[in-house]
């Protein structure tokens, strides 16, 4: 999966999640997580979805949970979010 994301705030890992036809629901077994530059610029990331064991059969779905939790008492801000290429296997609805 490629991702062209500009993100400014204190946490700076996001989680991406799938779903697979044979087992539809969200879990973290079916994610990776991804380290994000925190610059508010707009930098390229490449996620091999396919160096997960559960990265198989036909994806249906691709969920991005933005952010893990920030420090107490701070807030993280919104990112903007270019898709480039989702990869093979892969179908969203």
């Amino acid at each position: 999966m490629d991702l062209e994301i500009a993100y400014t705030g204190i946490a700076t890992t996001m989680k991406i999640f799938w779903k697979r036809f044979d087992d539809d629901h969200w879990d973290s077994q079916k994610s990776l997580s991804l380290d994000l530059t925190s610059d508010g610029k707009f930098h390229a990331y490449h996620l091999d979805l396919a160096s997960s064991p559960a990265y198989r059969d036909l994806i249906i779905g691709v969920a991005i949970e933005q952010v893990a939790e920030p420090r107490s008492g701070r807030k993280w801000s919104s990112s903007r979010w270019r898709f480039r290429r989702l990869g093979r296997n892969c179908v969203l609805f």
